[in-house]
């Protein structure tokens, strides 16, 4: 592929300006994939472009390349904790392992208080109800008690009457 190809293919897939299509080329060597992949992995330098292996071929200078600026870093150290790390973080976990299970148990038993306490409310609602029916009960008793009772006075009432109007009639039929 001619460079002109190449800086127009990096163009198009990258959008960015002609300039910095040339540079980043250039400091790839002409490698269109390693220019469009340091390009877009954030590892282009347009400041300060590496020279191409042809410009330091011509100085005279150890062909030998700059290291890539991948960001790749990597701890060839392994694992730094110490066994004491390793037994605190165990710990560390058991405790808050037991502090949910803590938790758990508390707020199980704030449910079962408050459903305890639910119950007995209804209970006492119901019971409550019972007493307000049974005493209107009582109260309609005492009521049908009370008529029943004024009904049977009047009665007797009008039999007195209608006796004494009869003896008053008789005694003044007698005084005719």
């Amino acid at each position: 592929m001619a460079e002109e190809d190449k800086v127009q293919r990096f163009i198009q897939v990258t959008q960015a300006p002609r300039a910095k299509a040339e540079l980043a080329l250039m400091s790839c060597d002409g490698n269109l994939n390693v220019a469009i992949e340091r390009y877009f992995g954030g590892t282009f330098d347009d400041a300060a472009p590496a020279p191409p292996a042809a410009a330091v071929a011509a100085r005279g200078e150890d062909d030998v390349r700059a290291p890539m600026r991948t960001g790749y870093t990597d701890n060839l150290m392994g694992n730094l904790e110490t066994p004491a790390d390793i037994e605190r973080q165990a710990r560390e976990k058991a405790r808050l392992e037991e502090e949910e299970r803590l938790q758990r148990e508390k707020e199980e038993k704030e449910k079962l208080e408050r459903d305890y306490e639910e119950k007995i409310r209804n209970e006492k609602e119901e019971a409550a109800k019972r007493k307000k029916d049974e005493d209107a009960k009582d109260d309609e008793l005492e009521m049908a008690r009370k008529a029943a009772a004024e009904k049977k006075a009047r009665r007797k009432a009008e039999a007195a009457a209608a006796a004494a109007a009869a003896a008053t009639a008789a005694a003044a039929a007698a005084a005719v």
